[in-house]
């Protein structure tokens, strides 16, 4: 089972009523238990839709820089037939997209606090795939958003 936390901030670019599209980044962390640790970097742009004044459907599409460290050490045979070690670091790109909604459950002044859940895919290995949706894995969130 994979455990990991993230945080990202929204900044609205284009704000018409109930609609909403904003800058994106992210900041992500994901350990698979006892293999590997992976940090997540992202940028993307996210659509919000508030079809209440307390509740919010969001879906974001975001570019992911992501730095996998292995907790084991990898080795690899090399043309000479000889197990040769590799580094214990790979770092890739891979896209991401997510649908959330959100909830206010109580205002401070001028800030609210929602609950949240959400759906993610991301791509997390740069393989050889033959389409476009395979190599990607599948999350889902609970927590909390501040607005403020």
């Amino acid at each position: 089972m994979d455990v990991g936390s993230s945080i990202f901030y929204a900044k609205d670019f284009y704000k018409k009523r109930k609609h909403s599209f904003a800058y994106m980044p992210s900041l992500g962390f994901l350990n698979s238990e006892g293999t590997e640790n992976r940090y997540i970097l992202g940028l993307g742009v996210q659509y919000r839709f508030e079809p209440t004044r307390r509740s919010n459907i969001r879906v974001n599409i975001s570019g992911n820089y992501i730095l996998t460290h292995y907790l084991y050490d990898r080795h690899e045979y090399n043309a000479q037939s000889e197990l040769v070690k590799q580094k214990n670091t790979k770092s890739n790109f891979g896209p991401s997209f997510g649908l959330h909604y959100s909830y206010d459950i109580f205002r401070i002044k001028q800030t609210s606090f929602a609950l949240s859940l959400g759906y993610k895919r991301i791509k997390l290995e740069d393989g050889n795939y033959t389409r476009l949706t395979e190599g990607f894995s599948s999350s889902i969130s609970l927590g909390i958003i501040c607005k403020f």
